[in-house]
């Protein structure tokens, strides 16, 4: 059975069904940090469900390349980032890939409503409400667009 798991999001099965999920609130801290926390607590939490075969998708680039590196002990998250290389070693199968935030609406959607949680992690059991309509459409790969703010000059 292949699981995806996203930072913020859980796990769902190759069908595309929810069968766990969580949303941590670390504090302060930066974007990076705060995926970094995510694909640790969504590691254990598939090895806690006895999962064999695991597909990591992550709206971080950076991430993604720390974890591909070897060289990152240095990095400010290199501990976070062993850790995880590590516990990823007890999988028969694991890929990692890069997402485009607007193609994993529900990972940026828990992430948001993260905050809004006492300090610390959140299992989610079922999909909560906030995500259904996003669950299916990256269930299914629709994109959105991506909005952003432009400065005005003069």
């Amino acid at each position: 059975m292949w699981m995806v798991q996203d930072q913020e999001m859980g796990t769902l099965d190759g069908s595309g069904c929810w069968k766990n999920g969580f949303m941590i609130n670390i504090g302060s801290g930066d974007v990076l940090q705060a995926e970094a926390w995510g694909l640790f607590y969504g590691i254990q939490l598939t090895l806690d469900m006895q999962i064999s075969n695991l597909e990591v998708e992550s709206g971080s680039a950076v991430l993604i390349n720390l974890l591909q590196n070897y060289d990152s002990e240095y990095h400010p998250l290199g501990t976070i980032v062993t850790n995880c290389r590590s516990m990823l070693q007890h999988f028969a199968s694991v890929h990692v890939k890069h997402v485009h935030r607007e193609r994993n609406m529900v990972a940026n959607l828990l992430a948001k409503n993260s905050t809004l949680n006492a300090q610390g992690i959140c299992y989610l059991y079922e999909p909560p409400a906030i995500v259904t309509e996003a669950l299916l459409d990256d269930i299914v790969g629709v994109a959105r667009c991506r909005s952003f703010r432009t400065s005005s000059t003069g």
